[in-house]
């Protein structure tokens, strides 16, 4: 549940985000006369593609419960996690191995823990890379001056997402995996990686890997760090479109914590609190709990809101 609201955030916050970088490459092309760059119909995009694309998506996600990758990357680190409790897992055979497996069904309800992780992590990552699909179409008719010619610009629209050249699907692909904070490790992630699996009895502990470092490489693209560090520099570095993007990235971020932290002065957000157990359990006796928002006399946990509330809660 956590992880569906997670990933939902990150993946609707795009919208913002395009929109803030579309003010961008307007001020771009009508103030410096640069061409190029993201456009404000690719929100109008976006918000279509979202709602268009309901039966594909429902479709390709239901085809991930029942195993299938539809866009590469998973919340699993490795296939063995998957069947957990199996006999291939516990290196059973014969009889034992039967029984292991009937039980490793009976007690995970036909693995449906897992399954629908898969379900809802393809979900938003067909999501994403269709919204982001529809975006490039409507960016790539632009930029070929197709505006003032309406049927024209339908119709390469209709055939962009139809027939996408490479490049769309390989961007459509990165985004999902992006907001899906399934993005592909760099050497080091790689490597950190590489240890917990060789190392006995760690995948039970640390069953996830790519999430958590993902969601750290998130909030600093989300901060002023990106201008320096990380992928959104580069992005910043190229030029374009994809620098109007990353520079929204680290402006809807900034704004966010920059927010979270009025509430924090105002004392309608709430960290983790005393670390005095007797303080503690006192306050929590008049209705006060630890990373949440008050609202009137009510607390809200926004713990499940990751990692979007790491970023609200920054400053």
């Amino acid at each position: 549940f956590k992880n569906t609201v997670g990933t939902f955030l990150t993946t609707f916050a795009t919208i913002p985000t395009t929109a803030i970088a579309a003010a961008g490459g307007t001020v771009r092309r009508q103030v410096f006369g640069q061409e190029g760059g993201v456009y404000w119909g690719e929100v109008q995009a976006a918000l279509f593609a979202s709602m268009a694309v309901q039966r594909e998506t429902f479709k390709l996600a239901a085809s991930a419960y029942k195993g299938a990758d539809t866009i590469g990357g998973s919340q699993l680190t490795n296939q063995q996690r998957k069947h957990a409790f199996s006999a291939e897992a516990f290196g059973t055979s014969g009889f034992i191995g039967q029984t292991t497996n009937i039980l490793g069904n009976i007690f995970t309800m036909g693995r449906s823990p897992t399954r629908a992780l898969q379900f809802e992590d393809a979900f938003w990552k067909v999501t994403a890379n269709r919204m982001e699909l529809y975006k490039l179409a409507y960016r790539d008719a632009m930029n070929k001056g197709l505006k003032q010619n309406h049927e024209a610009f339908a119709n390469h629209m209709a055939d962009f997402i139809e027939n996408p050249p490479a490049y769309a699907l390989e961007q459509g692909e990165t985004i999902a995996k992006y907001v899906a904070l399934q993005a592909d490790l760099g050497v080091t992630g790689r490597s950190w990686q590489k240890s917990i699996n060789k190392t006995r009895g760690a995948r039970w502990f640390i069953p996830f890997f790519k999430t958590p470092t993902n969601m750290i490489k998130y909030v600093r693209d989300h901060t002023p760090a990106g201008l320096w560090f990380g992928e959104q520099a580069e992005l910043i570095n190229k030029g374009g479109a994809e620098a109007d993007v990353a520079r929204a990235r680290i402006a809807l971020g900034t704004g966010v914590a920059y927010y979270g932290f009025t509430l924090a002065t105002e004392g309608r957000i709430t960290g983790g609190g005393p670390i005095d157990r007797e303080q503690r359990q006192a306050m929590e006796k008049l209705g006060w709990q630890p990373y949440s928002v008050r609202v009137g006399d009510k607390y809200y946990s926004i713990q499940g809101a990751e990692p979007w509330s790491s970023m609200f809660m920054l400053l």
